[in-house]
């Protein structure tokens, strides 16, 4: 059957349902699957004239109900009870851009929970916007923290069971009162009219303790180990609320987590000093307030991927309340709760994807681009989850870059100014480049041959190690190996010599031949005495004593100045001077 017979069968079939009683109807009645009865949306394709389109709209049983702007867009009025049928068929012509039907939208879902108009950070975050599409079904989020209060109202009905990795049990108790405030922010029960909301509202909970002490006291080992149970144990997300960026062994679990396809969040930290360099494995959190300004006390630093509301945070209290807190720990979990939204929505999501999505969606609050302070920016849920859904994998460069200091050479020794030059390649290109002398950052670079200027005298002299990174668009970083050189910068010298003229003495009246008589002394070395007369040069010598003969004889009568001017070897000076008579 060609394609000329299967529009012609498409269109008897057509015709006969009209003829049995479809007919064009209202486009106001709501379906039974939720769309506009007896109307398609469509887009036609660039050029398509009046004359085909109506052609092609009568084969199909359509006309133009109105026009939608100016672009080619038309609502079409169609038989009821076939309109996902005709959207099917339609879509499939080269003529049409895009058919579907025209649904009705909900307003944003607004909760109904007690102190919801407390949670300025829902709305901000575009949170009721999202639910109309997801609402955390089916995800399970890891509180990877002090445990969570089992009997809170506002949490119970989420908890799934975990684990205490302190004393190897099932008491998932909270000893502190932090994770049941995690706990909140993430998924606090929502639309009960009771308390407050969670971002991701129907996730499920896990507990999972590694705090030992009602002070929150952990290890990062610990934390290691409560990561892999939770990914063991059918967590996609974990939230870790521990400034844990420079662990190799929370690294390690958490590459772990994305190896099963899912990720684990941290804070970036509360000291609002610099927090170190990025770690690729983790999504670091820093906080904003309710104007999207990143707050003083939320630290900085190339680990920052991305910024959540953390300052005036309502959530859920060990004891069953609830309270107002601030830091980036209560930033991490918003992140958290967005992230069950959109794998909520889209399980099919990668690791990768959900960060990629994450960032990629992220409100831009700082200096363009990616900061310190915002990292990609502002988490935005909405736009998260509507991406989330329309996601589809795609290839992803995941090649590092290599990287190398070429010079200085290792042992070399080194002072003053050093221009660093460092080689750097990728198979789709270098996006910068960063010079670090132990673990301070030094700069960066953006464009090859990569130097980067490194001032040596801000270092005591001996070993110092230098190691570069370099950085591809898409993310991926590389560490140089590292080179130690020689720092060996010798103090300058700021002292000046004495100078003084020992023959004639101040005042003294002379007469015909005199001998001029000088010393000079200096803590390094003196490099030359000159004698003046008058400003008139009399003798010059590179010793530590000078001595010259001047003729009063032939100069006039009165009063004469004689100068010694020494100099030493770094170019310090000093003058000094006696007046004689003649």
């Amino acid at each position: 059957m060609n394609a000329n017979d299967t529009t012609r069968l498409w269109t008897n079939t057509l015709a006969t349902m009209a003829l049995a009683g479809a007919v064009f109807g209202s486009p106001t009645v709501a379906s039974a699957a939720g769309y506009v009865e007896g109307r398609l949306l469509v887009k036609t394709a660039a050029g398509l004239s009046q004359v085909e389109m109506t052609r092609l709209l009568k084969a199909n049983m359509s006309r133009v109900a109105m026009p939608i702007g100016n672009d080619g867009l038309y609502a079409l009025a169609v038989p009821h009870g076939f309109e996902s049928a005709l959207a099917a068929h339609l879509a499939k012509d080269p003529r049409i851009g895009f058919a579907e039907v025209e649904r009705f939208a909900a307003p944003a879902m607004t909760p109904n929970d007690t102190y919801y108009s407390y949670a300025w950070h829902l709305p901000k975050i575009q949170a009721p916007s999202a639910w109309d599409f997801s609402q955390g079904d089916g995800v399970t989020v890891a509180v990877v923290d002090s445990g969570i209060d089992p009997t809170h109202p506002d949490l119970v009905a989420h908890l799934v069971p975990g684990h205490n990795m302190v004393s190897d049990n099932t008491d998932t108790s909270d000893v502190s009162g932090h994770g049941t405030l995690i706990a909140g922010v993430i998924g606090a029960d929502t639309n009960n009219g009771v308390g407050t909301a969670g971002v991701g509202w129907n996730v499920n909970l896990m507990p999972v303790r590694v705090s030992e002490t009602a002070g929150n006291d952990t290890t990062t080992g610990t934390i290691a180990a409560g990561i892999i149970w939770a990914a063991d144990h059918g967590a996609r997300i974990a939230n870790v609320s521990y400034e844990v960026n420079d662990s190799g062994t929370v690294t390690a679990a958490a590459q772990y987590m994305r190896s099963l396809g899912g990720v684990v969040i941290i804070p970036s930290g509360n000291t609002g000093a610099y927090a170190g360099i990025d770690n690729p494995d983790l999504i670091t959190v820093a906080a904003t307030d309710a104007a999207d300004a990143v707050p003083a006390w939320s630290s900085y630093g190339e680990l920052v991927d991305l910024a959540a509301p953390g300052a005036g945070i309502v959530t859920t209290t060990n004891g069953g309340s609830y309270m107002s807190t601030s830091g980036t720990s209560f930033a991490a979990p918003v992140v958290a709760g967005v992230a069950a939204l959109m794998l909520s929505a889209n399980p099919n999501l990668t690791s990768a994807a959900i960060e990629q999505i994450l960032k990629a969606t992220a409100l831009d609050i700082g200096t363009a681009g990616k900061d310190q302070y915002s990292g990609a920016g502002r988490i935005d849920a909405a736009a998260a989850v509507q991406m989330a859904l329309t996601w589809t994998p795609v290839a992803v460069d995941t090649q590092v870059p290599s990287v190398a200091i070429g010079s200085p050479t290792a042992n070399a020794q080194v002072s003053g100014t050093l221009s660093v030059q460092i080689t750097a390649s990728d198979n789709v290109g270098v996006t910068s480049v960063k010079l670090y002398a132990g673990s301070t950052l030094i700069g960066s670079d953006t464009a090859a041959p990569y130097a980067i200027n490194l001032n040596t005298t801000a270092y005591a002299n001996g070993a110092l190690q230098l190691t570069a990174r370099a950085y591809d668009a898409a993310g991926n970083e590389a560490l140089s190996a590292a080179v130690t050189v020689t720092v060996n910068n010798v103090a300058q010298d700021t002292t000046a010599p004495t100078a003084t003229i020992t023959a004639p003495t101040a005042n003294k009246t002379v007469s015909g031949t005199v001998t001029v008589k000088s010393i000079a002394a200096d803590n390094v070395a003196v490099a030359t005495m000159t004698l003046y007369v008058d400003s008139v040069k009399l003798c010059t010598g590179n010793s530590t004593a000078l001595n010259c003969a001047w003729n009063a004889a032939a100069a006039t009568r009165g009063t004469h100045v004689i100068k010694l001017t020494a100099i030493d070897t770094s170019g310090n000076a000093k003058t000094t001077s006696v007046s004689v008579k003649r």
